[in-house]
């Protein structure tokens, strides 16, 4: 996956990874800089991070940020910032 820095509608600019039919989408660029960057996404919700399957990540939290750079190849896991209300919908 390539990599581009973006500027973040917080301000703060931020390597992210892109699919690579993002990479040259002006329509995907704009999705990812009207986001916050990730220390600012952290401190403004209320996640906490979990660790888990990849696969899990992909079917059932596919709508939630990653921890950038957590992605263990060996064991395929990834850390996922999940909403506290994930866990108060009870659907974890």
């Amino acid at each position: 996956m390539p990599r581009k820095q973006i500027k973040r509608k917080c301000g703060h600019i931020e390597n992210i990874y892109l699919e690579d039919r993002e990479f040259n989408d002006p329509a995907a660029l704009k999705h990812h800089e009207d986001e916050l960057c990730e220390k600012c996404y952290v401190s403004t919700n209320r996640v906490c991070e979990k660790r888990m399957s990849y696969v899990d990540y992909k079917i059932e939290y596919i709508s939630c940020r990653t921890k950038e750079g957590s992605y263990d190849e060996k064991n395929k896991t990834i850390v996922v910032y999940v909403p506290y209300d994930y866990f108060l919908l009870g659907t974890l």
